[in-house]
């Protein structure tokens, strides 16, 4: 924190007003000479003291929003001092991450006051930031000197992924030992509707269908997904070379600019890993709805396990989980052994990562043969175009420009009865496990 002039020029002139006095002698232009740097002295001394008594911090406060959403940081500022702050300016430094003071803020404090301002920011990218740094700026009533310092919040600020409502979410029912009856009564979700069938004795009338009853000509009852039970697990490959190369991959599509110029932008690696997070936030969601016990692998940069769990708190675990996702250097392979040997059969593992190799397939393929539900999600960068339908999943799309063999490997999921399909958003998701996805069932 040191003390500057705000003007360069005015050295120049004291300098200069001083040769004049020199030079020319007499009262007069020792007089303005000597008022000049008496002037100098004052606006120094009193912007020292003014940055000595000016307190400025974040109070604390729920610092916690979703992308896109609002966030609240109350500032606190204050003077303790006996002389008054005329010129104070607050903005954001170099390097604030979230920014809540991009235009600057003048303020003036009189004798022993203080003020607490309300900012409000729309964080646009998930993750955990430090309050600031904030640009702290005082000046005397000439302006002739400034005083900078910065400050910085002791708490952080989580910025959670987007949770969006997937009403479809299709995974495959393993029963290593076949299908076996059982007396136990299976519930529906009337959140999720899976179709229609002919009406039968017994059906409440409420659940009709009518607009399925209109266009067949005889009453149709609505269908509902079972309500789940057992257990799902998300396994979101962090490994930053993946992501990368989905980037290159992209960058090399058509009307896209060469590799060198996005392939290697980090903004883009983790535009593609808050994709990747929001959705698995809507799996999550989905599962959860339907009484699953939902646990998570968080891969990447210090990597999070979440054991599975039911309601409404384990939401806001694996949320937290999510918003710390850093991308890192972990072996997917590795974690889905690991994984296997830890986890009981008939879990379902949904699966979502920007590259499937074949190592990769053959992993997923081992785990459905040893009685794991399996869902393969190739999350891709969000396009307006998309290709050819992927077999397995009807409505499914193959991403307009995908790394080498992505494709291909999906597509051998798909023909293993693994559903699988590529996505770049939530509601793409969604408009690709439409169609005859409802076919599929969850584990119970």
């Amino acid at each position: 924190m040191h003390l500057r002039l705000s003007d360069p020029w005015v050295p120049v002139l004291w300098a200069a007003l001083g040769v004049a006095a020199l030079l020319m002698g007499g009262q007069l232009p020792w007089s303005i000479f000597f008022l000049f740097t008496g002037l100098l002295l004052l606006s120094g001394g009193w912007t020292l003291y003014a940055a000595r008594h000016v307190g400025v911090g974040f109070l604390r406060g729920r610092l916690r929003t979703t992308a896109g959403g609002q966030l609240e940081v109350a500032l606190f500022v204050e003077n303790t001092g006996w002389l008054p702050v005329p010129h104070l300016r607050l903005q954001d430094a170099p390097g604030a991450r979230i920014g809540l003071v991009a235009e600057p803020l003048r303020l003036s404090l009189p004798v022993s006051a203080s003020a607490t301002y309300r900012l409000r920011t729309r964080p646009l990218r998930r993750g955990r930031y430090g309050l600031g740094p904030l640009e702290v700026r005082v000046r005397d009533p000439f302006g002739l000197f400034e005083k900078r310092w910065t400050v910085e919040g002791e708490e952080q600020v989580t910025v959670y992924p987007r949770v969006l409502p997937l009403r479809r979410l299709p995974l495959p029912l393993r029963e290593p030992f076949g299908q076996a009856e059982t007396r136990r009564r299976t519930l529906s979700d009337p959140a999720s509707l899976a179709g229609a069938r002919p009406t039968q004795p017994g059906d409440a009338a409420r659940w009709i269908h009518w607009k399925a009853s209109a266009r067949r000509g005889s009453l149709y009852t609505k269908q509902f997904d079972p309500t789940a039970g057992g257990e799902a697990v998300l396994v979101l490959d962090g490994r930053r070379s993946a992501y990368l190369a989905a980037v290159e991959a992209n960058a090399r599509g058509p009307g896209r600019a060469e590799p060198g110029d996005r392939g290697r932008d980090d903004e883009a690696v983790a535009d593609l890993l808050d994709t990747a997070c929001e959705l698995a936030a809507a799996c999550a969601q989905a599962c959860l709805r339907r009484n699953m016990a939902v646990g998570a692998w968080i891969g990447g940069e210090g990597h999070a396990w979440t054991p599975p769990r039911t309601g409404d708190a384990q939401m806001g675990l694996l949320l937290e989980a999510l918003a710390s996702a850093l991308p890192g250097e972990e072996a997917l392979t590795d974690v889905l052994a690991e994984l296997a040997g830890q986890l009981p059969a008939q879990t379902a593992l949904i699966v979502l990562s920007p590259r499937f190799e074949p190592a990769l397939a053959a992993a997923l393929e081992s785990l459905q043969r040893a009685g794991f539900g399996v869902l393969a999600i190739l999350v891709t960068p969000p396009r307006s175009t998309a290709g050819e339908p992927l077999p397995g999943l009807a409505g499914a799309r193959e991403p307009a420009a995908e790394g080498p063999g992505d494709g291909l490997v999906v597509r051998r999921l798909a023909e293993a009865g693994i559903p699988a399909c590529a996505a770049g958003s939530v509601a793409d998701l969604a408009a690709r496990l439409g169609g005859e996805a409802g076919e599929h069932v969850l584990p119970r």
